[in-house]
């Protein structure tokens, strides 16, 4: 039996044009596009024409894609337009981890990187941004444009960059929580295809209040939308809070605002300065945790990687080990309070002394020396 000359006709032409805008696509995102992405004008009006009892004989991918499409689109005005993903749609992503620009910053995503104040936060975002030869938007909202032509002259300089993609937005009062503020810049950043934004200092992108999660949930979301719907990586510049007795042990408790700004990211990275030295930590969503040293060179402006400063000894490994000894098993709070340390401190010394470690009751990890 000869084939349906119409249902072959709508075959071709969908196929050609689906394929077409894909390759396009990925090309000029230089990464997959998930299948559950949007459809091409032109190609879905083609599908609209199609009667159901012609696309149930179609058995190519791009018609069983619309058949699950349409199923979708039954069931989320059904259900009141809830969204979502069959199994063949979800595993259609790349196999790997998602890519990153450099360890820390994921291609398609939201990052935060946090410091005290003069930590070279700006730098640091500007030197990756100049290195990662991606187009780059720079939406700053304090300093002047002189001194920000210097700094990015000066990197520019000493990594050997002549005309990187970088664009600036300065003081332009943009605010994240306007949704036709986002809007503008969500169609900026698409229209000349930016593939890094960072937005200095978040604290002044938005007017809601920093300590109300409920609050910076909208501002993260806001964030979210423009990383993941056009594609691009948003880097947001924030602040830590200073030390404090309730903040002296890790690092993270200094991340300052509501907890939504730290749990709405795909990473998180902290600048922790001692003068010109930087340890840069980060958690991930998606990776394992991230520690480098690195120091600021003055005259370029730059940062480059160092070894770990030599650790001070704050607990004698005598003491300790008497200590450990006395009790068989210890925790980290334990040693904490009895050497007036930190936890950072008070784990490091545990493990330089060889103690086994392993989670005791409650999961609480536990130290303790020779046969448990």
């Amino acid at each position: 039996m000869a084939a349906d000359p119409s249902m072959a006709d709508w075959q071709g032409a969908i196929d050609e044009t689906y394929f077409e805008e894909r390759s396009r696509r990925s090309a000029a995102r230089a990464e997959p596009v998930p299948l559950h992405s949007p459809m091409p004008s032109e190609l879905a009006e083609r599908w609209t024409h199609v009667p159901a009892a012609a696309l149930d004989k179609m058995t190519t991918p791009e018609a069983t894609l619309e058949k699950m499409r349409r199923r979708r689109v039954a069931w989320e005005n059904a259900s009141g337009g809830i969204k979502t993903l069959s199994w063949p749609e979800i595993i259609a992503q790349p196999p790997d981890p998602p890519p990153t620009i450099r360890p820390g910053v994921p291609k398609v995503g939201v990052t935060v990187l946090a410091g005290a104040p003069k930590a070279g936060k700006t730098l640091l975002a500007s030197q990756w941004a100049l290195e990662s030869g991606r187009a780059t938007l720079l939406v700053i909202e304090e300093g002047s444009l002189a001194g920000i032509s210097y700094r990015l002259r000066r990197q520019a300089d000493a990594l050997g960059i002549v005309e990187p993609q970088v664009h600036l937005a300065l003081r332009n009062r943009l605010r994240l929580d306007d949704p036709e503020a986002l809007k503008r810049l969500r169609d900026w950043v698409d229209w000349e295809e930016i593939k890094l934004v960072v937005l200095d200092p978040l604290n002044r992108l938005h007017g809601a209040d920093e300590n109300r999660p409920s609050d910076m949930t909208r501002v993260m979301d806001a964030m979210a939308e423009l990383a993941y719907g056009v594609f691009t990586s948003v880097l947001a510049i924030h602040h830590l809070s200073k030390p404090s007795a309730e903040r002296r042990g890790d690092i993270w408790d200094r991340f300052r605002g509501a907890s939504s700004i730290r749990s709405g990211t795909d990473a998180n990275l902290v600048m922790d300065a001692t003068g010109d030295t930087v340890h840069l930590v980060g958690e991930f969503r998606d990776a394992e945790p991230l520690s480098e040293w690195m120091e600021l060179d003055r005259d370029t402006l730059t940062f480059r990687p160092t070894e770990a400063p030599e650790a001070v000894v704050k607990v004698d490994p005598t003491e300790l080990r008497t200590f450990v000894e006395g009790r068989g098993q210890v925790i980290g709070k334990q040693v904490m309070d009895q050497f007036g340390v930190t936890k950072v401190t008070a784990l490091r010394a545990l493990r330089a002394l060889g103690c086994d470690e392993y989670l005791g009751l409650r999961n609480t990890l536990t130290f303790s020396l020779g046969v448990r």
